[in-house]
């Protein structure tokens, strides 16, 4: 039996807690860790998804209704539209930062609508899978995180 793929990129995402009401903080902790035997440069863009769970056996609807927002690794604040950053980790160096959702601003999947709106304002309550994903700028994923199901009241 081949032995299991190991990952260059590793992220994780924590949220503090998983119910999530406003107008409250939404800290979540994110760790980004090489686990290549090289130095990793990319150029990326980082965001977090929201996909509501009573969906889940339907992953068109799911996917049109799964909300994003892009995040900057070096500050923790939204990340403009079309801005990228730059994510240099030696071997086995990792990036750790907390970032507070409600600071940044979301938007719709499938809207045409760039990200511009706090995240109570824009996704409705009910459950959710959350997540964090890493994707270089020419569209290849990096690295994802595990999803966590959590409340907006």
């Amino acid at each position: 039996m081949p032995a299991p793929e190991r990952r260059s990129l590793v992220c994780e995402a924590s949220p503090v807690t998983v119910q999530w009401k406003a107008p409250q903080s939404v800290h979540v902790s994110v760790v980004v860790t090489n686990n290549s035997e090289a130095d990793m440069e990319s150029r990326a863009v980082p965001a977090f998804y929201l996909k509501p769970v009573e969906l889940s056996g339907d992953a068109n609807r799911q996917a049109e209704l799964t909300h994003f927002a892009f995040w900057d690794t070096s500050t923790g604040a939204a990340l403009p539209v079309s801005e990228s950053v730059t994510l240099h980790l030696r071997p086995g160096e990792s990036l750790k930062k907390r970032v507070d959702l409600a600071k940044l601003v979301w938007s719709r999947r499938n809207y045409s609508v760039l990200p511009h709106t706090p995240l109570f304002k824009e996704v409705p309550a009910g459950e959710y899978f959350f997540h964090s994903e890493i994707t270089s700028t020419d569209g290849k994923g990096l690295c994802s995180s595990k999803e966590v199901k959590v409340l907006i009241e």
